[in-house]
C-alpha cells in the first residue's frame, strides 16, 4: 500500500529527481510503520502540541471556541464560501469548460471530478474552512475505498490541526506528514505518506498558515479583563451593601465578620444571614450607575476583533444601513466578495488534489489528461451586479485560472445600489 500511495503522489506532484537533501526527521516512508488503516473513531484527541514559545495557538483555540466576535465573523464567512442559489445538495461542481471558457472538459474527467465532489460531506469542507480560518491550518486524511478492483476515494476525514506536523527535507520537499502528542516526539506518532493528507493552510507563512484573528490575541486578553471588570462593578454599584458594626466590637471581632461576609459573597446567594440586635445592615440604592468607562473598552476590543475577520461594517449592526454615504459605490462589498473567492481558492487547492487522487487510481498518470475547472455558485453583491467568482482562479492543473468580467461587473454602483447592497446582506444572514 505504502507503494501505491507514493507512486500517486509522484503522479500528482512530479518531482525533478535533483533533490539531495536529507530527510529532517529520519521518517522512512517505504518501510511498514506508515500507518494507513486506522480507526477511526478512536483518534488522538486533540491537543495541541505544536505550539508557539508564547502558547499564542492555545489562545487561537480559545478564541475560535469563545470569543463571541470571531464566532460570528468565521460563521458569517463559512456560511458565504458554501451559499447555493438554490437547494441543491451538491454546491461544488466541474465546469464544463476549462479556463478559456470554450474548450470542453472530457467528459470522463467531469464524470468522475462530480463524483468525487459529490462523495464529500460538505459538513467535514465546512468544519476544514472554519479551522483553516480560525487556526491557520486544517487538515484531512483522504479515505480510499475498494470498488471491486479499483481504488476510489471514499471520503475525507477531518485530523487534530495542532498535532500534524509538515516533514520536507532541508529542500522544502514534502516528505509525508506526522500525527504526535508532543512536539518533539510521541510513541504513539502516526505516520501519514504525502499524498493520504490534505493541508489547507491560510495566509502560509513557512511551513504552516496564520490564523485570521492572528493579531487579535491581546485584544481578546483585554476583552475578557473588560468584561469581567464589568460584571464585577454590576454587583456592587447598584446597591452594595452596608454593615453597621456596634461600637463595642473589638477589632479580631470586625475582622472575622468582615472575613465571613466576603466568604458567604463569594460563593454565591446567602438566603439566610443572622445578625445581633446591636447591629445595623442597609442596602444602598443608585438607579443610575455611570459604568460608561467599562463599557467603551468593551466595545473598542470588539472592533479590533470585528476588524480581522474582514466583514463589512454593516454585519455588525442590529438594523440595516442603506446610507449611500456608509458604503461607497459598494467597495466594502465587493471588497467581501473578493475574500470569500480568495477563500475558495485555498479550498479549491485541496480539492484539486483529492480529485487529482481519484483520476491517478484510475489511470489519468499524464497531468495533461486530468484538465478541468471547479465552479463554485457565484457571489452576488446587489440586484445590478454579479461578481463573476466562478470563473476566477480556478482552472488550470496548478491551480491559477483567469479573471472574468461578466454581469454588470464595469457598472459604477451609486449610492442607492450601496444601500441595497447593505440591505441584502442584512435580509440574508438576519432573516
Amino acid at each position: 500500500m505504502a507503494n501505491l500511495l507514493t507512486r500517486v503522489w509522484q503522479a500528482i506532484f512530479p518531482s525533478n529527481g535533483t533533490a539531495t537533501g536529507k530527510n529532517r526527521n529520519l521518517v522512512n516512508l517505504a518501510d511498514g510503520n506508515s500507518i494507513y488503516s486506522r480507526y477511526l473513531d478512536l483518534e488522538i484527541p486533540e491537543d495541541i502540541a505544536r505550539e508557539t514559545p508564547d502558547r499564542r495557538n492555545r489562545k487561537m483555540v480559545e478564541i475560535v471556541e469563545f470569543c463571541p466576535p470571531a464566532l460570528k465573523g468565521l460563521r458569517v464567512l463559512v456560511d458565504d464560501c458554501f451559499a447555493a442559489v438554490d437547494s441543491s445538495d451538491q454546491i461544488i461542481h466541474i465546469a464544463d469548460t476549462l479556463d478559456d471558457l470554450k474548450t470542453p472538459v472530457d467528459a470522463n474527467i467531469k464524470t468522475i471530478g462530480e463524483d468525487v465532489l459529490g462523495r464529500l460531506d460538505v459538513n467535514k469542507l465546512k468544519l476544514l474552512t472554519k479551522r483553516m480560518l480560525g487556526y491557520g491550518d486544517a487538515f484531512c486524511e483522504i479515505v480510499p475505498y475498494k470498488d471491486g478492483p479499483q481504488h476510489i476515494v471514499g471520503s475525507i476525514q477531518p485530523l487534530p490541526t495542532f498535532q500534524l506536523f509538515r516533514v520536507e527535507d532541508d529542500h522544502g520537499e514534502l516528505l509525508g506528514f506526522e500525527q504526535r502528542r508532543g512536539l518533539y516526539s510521541d510513541p504513539d506518532l502516526i505516520r501519514f505518506s504525502p499524498v493520504q493528507v490534505v493541508h489547507f493552510r491560510y495566509d502560509q507563512h513557512n511551513l504552516y498558515g496564520r490564523p485570521l484573528y492572528w493579531a487579535c490575541v491581546d485584544d481578546w486578553d483585554n476583552y475578557k479583563l473588560a468584561h469581567v471588570s464589568l460584571a464585577e462593578s454590576l454587583k456592587t454599584a447598584n446597591n452594595p451593601m452596608v454593615y453597621k458594626l456596634p461600637d463595642y466590637y473589638q477589632q479580631e471581632q470586625f475582622d472575622q465578620f468582615k472575613a465571613d461576609r466576603i466568604a458567604e459573597f463569594q460563593s454565591g446567594i446567602v438566603p439566610l444571614l443572622f445578625i445581633t440586635s446591636e447591629m445595623e445592615l442597609n442596602r444602598l440604592s443608585n438607579t443610575n450607575p455611570e459604568l460608561t468607562g467599562l463599557i467603551e473598552p468593551i466595545a473598542q476590543f470588539r472592533r479590533s476583533i470585528q476588524e480581522q475577520s474582514r466583514l463589512p461594517a454593516w454585519y455588525w449592526t442590529s438594523e440595516p444601513q442603506t446610507g449611500g454615504a456608509k458604503d461607497i459605490s459598494g467597495q466594502p462589498s465587493l471588497s467581501h466578495l473578493r475574500f470569500i473567492a480568495s477563500i475558495r481558492q485555498q479550498i479549491n487547492l485541496g480539492l484539486r488534489q483529492i480529485i487529482n487522487t481519484e483520476l491517478v487510481l484510475r489511470g489519468y498518470v499524464d497531468p495533461k489528461e486530468r484538465r478541468y475547472r471547479i465552479q463554485w455558485p457565484p457571489l452576488q453583491s446587489n440586484t445590478n451586479e454579479v461578481y463573476a467568482e466562478n470563473n476566477r482562479q480556478e482552472g488550470g492543473e496548478n491551480g491559477q485560472g483567469q479573471s472574468t468580467q461578466t454581469q454588470g461587473q464595469s457598472q459604477q454602483a451609486t449610492g442607492q445600489n450601496s444601500g441595497q447592497s447593505a440591505s441584502y446582506a442584512y435580509n440574508r444572514h438576519y432573516h
